[in-house]
């Protein structure tokens, strides 16, 4: 069974720094840049996430929550290392890490056992 594409829209300041950030969150290059736009398309973790600048980003109060299930807990290593690499902050739980994009939109990246590739969940 294929997993449903989800879309993603992220309000940041500065859309390359951003997409640096998610270059290491997802291991995956940005698909384009148009503009004030970048857009990652993915088909492990079934997502297109679109960074669109916009000058007050930093200023919205975050209430939502991403987590990026992974099926291989070496993934979770995988990604911790590359975040710490673009100085990504992080916090260790027992089942993953918790990080900010450079906008202050909280992700998780967690272990989930029987999961198959990647996905992404919102909280």
């Amino acid at each position: 069974m294929k997993l449903a594409t989800l879309l993603i829209e992220l309000r940041v300041e500065c859309a390359d720094e951003s997409a640096a950030f998610y270059e290491a969150l997802l291991g995956a290059s940005r698909t384009r840049r148009d503009g004030r736009q970048v857009v990652f398309e993915l088909e492990s973790p079934p997502i297109v996430l679109t960074l669109t600048e916009s000058p007050s980003a930093g200023l919205r109060k975050r209430t939502v929550q991403y987590v990026l299930l992974v099926s291989e807990p070496e993934q979770i290593g995988a990604a911790a290392v590359a975040l710490r690499r673009r100085r990504a902050t992080l916090r260790l739980h027992d089942e993953g890490i918790e990080t900010q994009d450079p906008d202050g939109h909280p992700w998780r990246v967690r272990f989930a056992p029987g999961t198959k590739g990647r996905t992404v969940m919102v909280q």
